[in-house]
Order: C-alpha cells, then sequence, then structure tokens
C-alpha cells in the first residue's frame, strides 16, 4: 500500500478496537505477535516485548506458543500516544484471531482500496524505513528478521529510482543549496 492509503485506513480505524492492531501492524508486528500480546508486555517506558504468537491449533482453539524464530523475538519502543491508547483501553487485543483481517477487508472495501492481506503493513513497514533512509542494520532489527536476505528480497520495494534521485537532490538543496548558503552568508 502506499503510505497515504496507510494513513486513511488508520484514519478509518481510529477509535475503534483495531486502531492499536491495525498502528501496531504498521510497526511491522505479525498478526500472530500482536494476538498474543498483553498489557505486562508494555513497560512503563513504552518498550514492547514481543516473545510469544498466538495461533489456532488443530482443534480450532487458540493457543499462545514462542514466536515464529529466536530472531522474531525482540522488542520494539512505541510512540507515546501508542502507547497511552493502550494503557487506555486496558488491552492490546482481545477478539478472535481472523477479526482484525476480515475488518481490514470491510475498510478496505469502504475506501477503495485494493485488498492486501494485514501481513503487507510489514512490507510496509520496511519499505518505508528504507525510504526514510534508515539503515538496513536497523530496519533488520526494527522488523527482528534474522538475516537481511529476507528483508531485501521479500520485504523491501525499492523506490522508483526517479523519486530518490529527487529525494537526493531535495535533501541536498535544503542542506546546501542557494538558499541555505545565502541564510548562512547573513
Amino acid at each position: 500500500p502506499t503510505e497515504e492509503e496507510v494513513q486513511a485506513i488508520l484514519r478509518e480505524v481510529a477509535g475503534t478496537k483495531y486502531e492499536v492492531f491495525f498502528r501496531l501492524a504498521v510497526y511491522g508486528l505479525r498478526r500472530s505477535e500482536i494476538a498474543a500480546l498483553t498489557l505486562s508486555d508494555l513497560s512503563d517506558d513504552n518498550v514492547l516485548t514481543i516473545n510469544k504468537a498466538m495461533v489456532t491449533d488443530g482443534n480450532n482453539k487458540n493457543v499462545i506458543k514462542s514466536t515464529k524464530t529466536t530472531e522474531s523475538t525482540g522488542t520494539i519502543v512505541l510512540d507515546d500516544g501508542l502507547a497511552d491508547l493502550i494503557r487506555e483501553q486496558g488491552y492490546i487485543w482481545d477478539g478472535y484471531i481472523s477479526k482484525p483481517y476480515e475488518h481490514l477487508q470491510r475498510v478496505q472495501d469502504k475506501l477503495g482500496i485494493p485488498r492486501f492481506p494485514l501481513h503487507t503493513f510489514r512490507h510496509f513497514m520496511a519499505s518505508y524505513l528504507h525510504n526514510m533512509w534508515v539503515p538496513d542494520k536497523q530496519i533488520l532489527a526494527i522488523g527482528r528478521w534474522k538475516t537481511d536476505h529476507v528483508m531485501k528480497t521479500v520485504y523491501q520495494h525499492e523506490m522508483e529510482m526517479e523519486e530518490a534521485k529527487q529525494e537526493v537532490a531535495d535533501i541536498f538543496g535544503t542542506k546546501f543549496g542557494t538558499k541555505n548558503q545565502k541564510a548562512i552568508n547573513e
């Protein structure tokens, strides 16, 4: 999805029981990880510990198990607003594991956004951070990938070359361009 589509989805779910779930998905968390989180996984300084996952077993029951891989275990720091929202509502997710995806489809249809699965927010996070010039090593840690191979080949979608060239021109224009040099000289 585009940044505008993600923003539209987040605006649409603001104030609903899905807001926290979708915002955590944009942080790159997997559906199973979000569904397993509890308030005790959020520290006072907004660090969220990810060390378990909720999956449906052979008897169609939700069970908690360890994360997908050892590398999937880790922590992320949440923005103050999201951490406060979690504390205010008193839980992270309280519902069936399939409901967020079903709701996402309804929201996408309402907004006229092509359907994509929840996991695509993880792709978006990696691509967005990459496009914001965040170093791959940091994206790897945030996404909790074992190697950069998966992150680069599956999750990071390269910016269009012309967009990249324009961004570099804008950055250098702002920092080293004529307007900036006039301000320095004054």
